[in-house]
């Protein structure tokens, strides 16, 4: 199973948010204003998969995935990223697949500012521990009957 959480802004020039005519003001105030939005913006989407990456250790299954915006410099700026991580169908144990997804868990949560997908993946990770934990359980109890009697 991959989980996959992905998000991304497009970015305006200033005056063009809320409806405003493009091209409206001075165009290299609104550049150079809109040019310092991405790279903000690329920066901190950067730090945010990469801290998804970090915490998924070996179950990130590649590099991160960028979405790209044009700034007025001509240059491609991140505004939105995703990073898959690996939970494995059939892991040897309930145990492992509850550390799997544990560690999947911890990797969506890994930011500050959690996006909506970021949220998402990690309640689905949590149930996958959960189920797995409680069927680890089951096979405990049924063993420690097993001995008893």
């Amino acid at each position: 199973m991959q989980i996959t959480a992905s998000s991304s802004w497009q970015m305006r020039p200033p005056g063009e948010e809320h409806g405003g005519l493009p091209g409206a003001g001075d165009k290299s105030a609104a550049d150079r204003e809109l040019l310092e939005r991405l790279q903000a913006r690329d920066l901190l989407v950067r730090g945010h998969e990469s801290a998804h990456i970090l915490a998924a250790g070996g179950q990130a299954t590649g590099p991160a995935r960028y979405d790209y915006q044009t700034g007025p410099d001509g240059r491609q700026y991140a505004i939105g990223g995703s990073v898959d991580i690996s939970i494995v169908s059939s892991p040897a144990s309930d145990e492992e697949a509850a550390i799997q997804a544990e560690t999947a868990r911890r990797a969506a949560t890994a930011n500050g500012e959690m996006s909506l997908a970021d949220m998402r993946v990690a309640t689905r990770a949590a149930e996958l521990s959960t189920r797995a934990r409680s069927r680890a359980l089951e096979a405990y109890a049924g063993q420690a009957a097993f001995i008893q009697a």
